[in-house]
């Protein structure tokens, strides 16, 4: 039995062991046949009935200097489709290209390339409109939230009079879902703002797929009480990485309507949780570095039996992608020792090797990737091979694992876009 799962820009075949005894069970999102039409009517649809909010050419009006915040290359965010409908509507409120710009939310992710940005942005979107990064390093100190976190804004979304985020939503494994006013905090906050966010992650309400009781989450919606965010547009995506759905309007309930479908559409599977898991993250860019790639790790776990074992392709052409994170790697040995040196001083970075030391304890964890041997062993996971014929074999000690943890036939889940879907609760 052969899979075949994505990996970096290409894919790779996975083959399961041949035997009576086991059943395997595909979890994923439903096939969906979306085209470029489709994708254009159903953001059109959104931004001409949006949620709790008069439309966007309404809003803005001329002379307003007007930011839109979209995601970086870490994203799966497809601005290139849902920018040119915003900025349409600015055109038609009469708003000048001088007075639009472009943001894109890095957090505390490398800058990129003017390349790279024109990718995003597609060949739709004007060359008179500019295009930034933001910079952690430039931001105005707007307040703090209810929870305490110091709020430091980059600084032309701080000071634009009408500022539009735009968004892809699906699980998030601490925020409980990505979109909505996350564009903000993290995507344009200092590093001192992300790090008060990140450590509420440590709170056993932060975890994917819940919004109440989640203190990440609710610390990010805070943020819309110290900077007004006019209007959002939110989009889910198909396994395809379609636009399958879209909402757009009031920054809190245009996003949860999004929730809201990929609730419906992304919980799969059965209650029983499998001897063996074997996932894809998906793909780039959600594989592009172990910090990214580390998501669709923890969601493979949910997914997986006590003490069950799980195989994740991740490529990782970029290493671990974070210094820190990196560093936290080298320098522990285990999730106490994590834990530990978190407990003591969270840092941003530190708090990426927890979650993986987390989710890995306890079962054996495999890693496809293009890490160094060493570098995956570090990283609490276990090297494994692509064969001269670009084939995966299951290696021995996963399966003796799985065997173990199976009382009569063996279950097997594939998940070809583990970082976007969770188990049926």
């Amino acid at each position: 039995m052969d899979y075949t799962l994505k990996y970096g820009h290409g894919e790779l075949r996975v083959q399961l062991p041949s035997g009576p005894g086991s059943e395997v069970e595909v979890c994923q999102q439903p096939e969906r046949s979306v085209t470029a039409a489709d994708e254009q009517d159903i953001v059109g649809a959104a931004l001409s009935k949006p949620i709790k909010s008069r439309p966007l050419a309404d809003i803005v009006v001329p002379g307003e200097r007007v930011c839109i915040v979209t995601s970086d290359n870490t994203r799966p965010m497809p601005s290139s489709k849902v920018l040119p409908g915003i900025i349409d509507s600015l055109f038609r409120a009469g708003v000048e290209p001088g007075d639009i710009q472009i943001v894109f939310a890095l957090g505390i992710h490398r800058k990129q390339s003017t390349a790279e940005q024109r990718e995003l942005l597609g060949p739709q979107i004007p060359d008179e409109l500019r295009a930034i990064d933001s910079d952690p390093e430039d931001t105005v100190f707007l307040g703090r939230t209810p929870q305490g976190t110091p709020v430091h804004v980059f600084r032309p979304v701080a000071r634009a009079d009408r500022v539009i985020c735009i968004g892809n939503v699906e699980f998030h494994y601490f925020a409980g879902y990505s979109g909505g006013a996350k564009a903000i905090l993290p995507g344009v906050c200092s590093a001192e703002t992300v790090e008060h966010n990140h450590r509420m992650m440590l709170d056993c309400g932060a975890r994917a797929g819940k919004i109440e009781g989640n203190p990440v989450r609710q610390d990010i919606d805070s943020v819309l009480e110290l900077l007004s965010v006019d209007f959002i547009v939110n989009v889910a995506l198909s396994g395809e990485g379609q636009i399958a759905y879209a909402a757009a309007g009031h920054p809190v309930a245009a996003h949860r309507d999004v929730c809201g479908f990929v609730d419906r559409v992304n919980r799969k599977g059965s209650a029983r949780r499998s001897n063996l898991v074997i996932a894809s993250a998906g793909g780039h860019p959600k594989d592009v570095n172990l910090y990214q790639a580390q998501k669709a790790m923890d969601f493979a776990c949910q997914f997986a039996a006590d003490d069950a074992p799980v195989l994740c392709l991740g490529e990782c052409s970029e290493g671990y992608g974070n210094e820190t994170f990196a560093e936290w790697l080298r320098n522990t040995s285990s999730l106490d020792d994590v834990a530990a040196r978190l407990h003591a001083g969270f840092e941003l970075g530190g708090h990426k090797a927890y979650a993986l030391a987390r989710s890995t304890h306890g079962r054996t964890v495999g890693l496809v990737s293009s890490l160094p041997e060493p570098a995956v062993r570090d990283a609490f996971l276990h090297p494994v091979s692509i064969d001269d014929n670009g084939v995966v074999k299951i290696p021995a000690e996963l399966m003796t694992s799985a065997v173990q943890t199976c009382s009569d036939t063996l279950h097997i889940a594939i998940l070809p876009e583990a970082a976007s879907i969770l188990p049926t609760e």
